[in-house]
């Protein structure tokens, strides 16, 4: 089952993607975390490019996506 969440900043996708995750048993994956880890992680790359607030490339998420 794959169940994707769009909404703007505060829109309720960690709220109902909680409800979602425990009603069904089915993994949380947030692109924002995987973004937040590989910064935590001392991926400078991706460092840079959200401190200017710019959008990290499709090919970034998606290769974080597959990793995960």
């Amino acid at each position: 089952m794959n169940i994707i969440l769009l909404a703007p900043p505060a829109g309720g996708k960690g709220t109902q993607s909680a409800l979602i995750c425990s009603k069904y048993n089915v993994p949380h994956i947030s692109t924002g975390d995987l973004l937040g880890k590989e910064v935590e992680n001392g991926n400078n790359e991706i460092k840079k490019i959200m401190d200017t607030g710019a959008l990290v490339s499709d090919e970034i998420v998606f290769d974080l996506l597959k990793k995960r």
